[in-house]
């Protein structure tokens, strides 16, 4: 029985210091590290890695929460709503790029079957639905897929067909 007390004795010790420890990491500490976490953070979203940076930012709320930090706590909120939104349209960005892709084979698809017309009027119509949208129209594989459709176009009209 004496090496269990011992050992029981060991644990409260170390959770003791541990507690110790814990208790002298002061507010200024907390901040400091915040501080370096949020250098951090701000580097991976240069550097386009916002997942870490999103982690990064839940060690800054926890460390923000535990030291009763609210404008910290706030800013790492914005921050990584902020990431989430930037994620976000990435994944939109990626899937438009897919469905481009895809019309711009369609396209050529149609062309080498001889629907020179239905090529046509499938890319007009793909400019008439987002003609308004200049985020999407001025994407510079959008314009070359119409430009191409533009030169091709006029080459058939002026052809003797």
């Amino acid at each position: 029985m004496k090496k269990k007390s011992k050992k029981n004795k060991k644990k409260e010790r170390t959770k003791k210091g541990e507690s110790d420890k814990f208790s002298k990491f002061s507010k200024l500490d907390a901040l400091t590290k915040i501080d370096e976490l949020n250098n951090l953070a701000q580097s991976c979203k240069i550097n386009g890695d916002f997942e870490k940076a999103i982690n990064i930012g839940e060690k800054i709320i926890r460390l923000a929460i535990r030291f009763d930090l609210p404008t910290q706590l706030k800013e790492q909120e914005k921050f990584i709503n902020s990431m989430a939104e930037i994620i976000q349209k990435n994944h939109e960005y990626n899937e438009f790029v897919l469905i481009i892709k895809a019309l711009d084979n369609y396209y050529e698809e149609l062309i080498a079957d001889g629907q020179i017309e239905e090529s046509h009027r499938l890319i007009g119509d793909f400019v008439e639905k987002y003609e308004d949208n200049s985020s999407i129209m001025t994407l510079p594989f959008v314009q070359d897929l119409v430009i191409k459709e533009r030169k091709f176009w006029i080459n058939y009209a002026v052809s003797d067909k």
